[in-house]
């Protein structure tokens, strides 16, 4: 039997992140003073599961593992504020994309090696579940002093994170 709760976190892949760039040489080009915090991935599994491990000799055996449990899923903020001065005007615009937290189904798939009963070194198959990406967005402009602010709720399409992970564990 296995208990297992991993902590994980993950920048934005490829694709997202060449978004970002696009959008961040967009702004880049709009305003004199830019910045940005893109969102990262934050997943906390956790799950049962049943081991098996065939022991070669007193120090050395392999194994295997599933498990099954629920996935935390926590996407941190997104940031951009723009920042335009021309001829003593003043132009500032905020964006700030804050997502939904969710839980999914999630499971496990590992093999490795035993080490002295006490140390595992094996890799690991991990989907985290599919979960939809939600939340609110909030855009602040504000020009000479006064200011405009617009939300909106979303709703976008599910994110399913899968990874092969190199895993080191100790028994208890």
């Amino acid at each position: 039997m296995i208990l297992s709760l991993d902590g994980i976190y993950n920048g934005l892949n490829a694709d997202v992140r060449d978004f970002f760039e696009d959008v961040e040489n967009e702004w880049d080009d709009e305003f004199n003073d830019f910045s940005m915090r893109t969102p990262k991935y934050l997943n906390v599994p956790l799950m049962v599961g049943a081991n098996y491990t065939y022991d070669i000799n007193q120090k050395l055996g392999i194994y295997g593992e599933a498990g099954l449990g629920a996935n935390f899923r926590y996407i941190t903020k997104l940031e951009m504020d723009g920042k335009e001065t021309y001829q003593g005007e003043t132009y500032k615009v905020n964006v700030s994309v804050e997502y939904d937290p969710t839980f999914t189904f999630a499971y496990q798939l590992g093999a490795g090696i035993e080490i002295n009963k006490s140390m595992t070194v094996g890799v690991d198959f991990y989907n985290l579940g599919a979960g939809k990406v939600s939340g609110k967005m909030k855009e602040k402009e504000s020009y000479n002093g006064s200011s405009e602010t617009d939300s909106e709720k979303f709703k976008y399409k599910r994110v399913t994170p899968t990874m092969v992970m190199l895993r080191v564990g100790f028994k208890f």
